[in-house]
Order: structure tokens, then sequence, then C-alpha cells
């Protein structure tokens, strides 16, 4: 790996009125002047899983991904699992980071959690960019409760039979990248799933951007391989968002960016750069 696209780590304390919260950092620092990315990823997830795809677009710009709280190396406190939580957090991050903007990156919870952010804060987002983010108008509650129910029991489990159970929950997925989910999982605290659990309705991400004029990408996996977007909410986006830009990926899974890391990458670059 180059210099250039090397990562390197901190761990930054952020302020708020119940006290100080740790949160991780890994920056690929590329060459300056582009608009800086930060990413967020999804539940039980960290850093990590967008190594590959980080390395690649830090070859035009500096690249930050962040553990949220309750995940990887960041602190895990009891409570404050919401996305106004998370958003406390970031927010707190960018503000240490310095810059006078930057594009925004969110996969699944991340993209919650960005949305939130832009709802409440836009000023320091100059691009927004949505990764299948989890919103399905007709989706079943019970069953989202059930799923998080079986991670929890999943995360319980020695690490060879989370790879396996991994793999049967998303069979497009390479082995490598059920480990590398395995070992974020089993580190997870249990904190963003018991708050998914209580949530009774699903986070109105059309609403939360109704007012977001910036430019904006929204990346859809395919809904017949587990996608968190439907089409009926990608309706709905498009309707809160008509400049934004869509980007389909036919075969890919939910995890685009490990699934179909050359597409994910030519997508997000072209919109940095537009």
């Amino acid at each position: 790996m180059s210099q250039q696209t090397a990562v390197d780590h901190a761990t930054l304390a952020v302020q708020h009125e119940s006290g100080s919260l740790n949160i991780h950092v890994a920056t690929w620092a590329g060459p300056q002047g582009p608009l800086p990315l930060v990413m967020l990823h999804g539940i039980w997830d960290t850093w990590e899983t967008f190594e590959r795809a980080a390395t690649r677009l830090a070859r035009e710009r500096t690249v930050h991904a962040l553990d949220l709280r309750g995940h990887g190396a960041s602190d895990k406190p009891e409570e404050g699992y919401e996305p106004g939580d998370y958003a406390a957090d970031v927010l707190g991050v960018l503000d240490q980071l310095g810059y006078p903007q930057v594009a925004l990156l969110g996969f699944s919870l991340g993209a919650l959690v960005s949305s939130q952010l832009v709802a409440t804060q836009p000023g320091p987002v100059a691009r927004l960019i949505l990764e299948d983010p989890p919103y399905n108008p007709g989706a079943d509650v019970r069953g989202r409760a059930a799923w998080m129910r079986a991670l929890i029991e999943l995360k319980q489990q020695p690490f060879e039979d989370v790879v396996e159970g991994l793999a049967e929950l998303y069979p497009t997925r390479d082995r490598a990248t059920n480990e590398l989910s395995a070992r974020a999982l089993i580190n997870t605290a249990e904190g963003p799933f018991r708050a998914s659990l209580t949530r009774t309705t699903p986070v109105d991400v059309p609403g939360l951007l109704a007012h977001w004029t910036a430019p904006a990408l929204i990346l859809q996996a395919d809904p017949a391989h587990g996608a968190a977007l439907s089409d009926a909410g990608r309706a709905e986006l498009q309707a809160a968002l008509p400049q934004a830009q869509v980007v389909n990926f036919p075969g890919s899974g939910h995890l685009i960016h490990a699934e179909q890391e050359d597409a994910f990458v030519e997508a997000v670059g072209a919109f940095l750069r537009g």
C-alpha cells in the first residue's frame, strides 16, 4: 500500500452534556484540496468494512471512517443508541477534524445517522451519499424484531458458528467478508440491537431529508438479494430528494461496497468528482 493510502488511527474524545465519549477514526490521507469523505458503517460493523473501497477512494481525496459508538474501538455506553445520539457523536468528530465541509457517506445504520445529521445540522455536509438505507414502507416490523433477536443470540456463539450463521443469512457475500463481519458482530455492544428492538416505527428517512437541497446520491442494492431499501422506499426518497442521483446494483446484497466494490468505487468517485 502506498504512503498516500496508508491507514492511520486516532481516538477523538467527543464532549456531551453527560461527559466525554471516545470515538475511533481511521484515516486514509489523500490529496489535499478535494472534498474529504467521511464514511459511517452499518449496525455491528466497524471502519474495516470500508477498508478496500476507502483505500481506492483515497487516491483522490482524504477519507475518514468512524467506528460508531457501541462498535469497534469506540466507547460502548449502556445507552444512547438512537440516530440522534450517533449523529451528535459524528458532529463532534467533524468539529475536531476541522474541515469547512465534507462529503458524508452512510451505509445502512450509517445512512440513518447521516439523514438525522443533515436534518439537524446540514452545514458541515456538502454532499450526501446513502448506501442502501434501511427504508421499506411495507416492511413487517415483527420480522425485523425477530432478525435483531436472532443476531443478539448469534453474537454469543463461537466464531465459526457466527461465520456459518452469517453465510446463511447473506449468501451473496464471500467468506472473508463474513469472517470480518463475524468478528465485528461479536465485539459490538448489545445496545444498538436493543435500541432497534424498542423502536416501534421505522426511521422516516424521506421526512428527515425533505429539506436537503444539496447534491445527493442513493445507492440501492438488489431487492431480490436482500436490499434494505425497497423499490417503494426508493420512490419515496426520490420524491423527497428530486435532485438525487440513483444508482442500482443488480445482483448485490445489502453490503454493496464489499459485494460489488468496483461498481461502488466508480459510482461514489464519479459523484464526488461531479
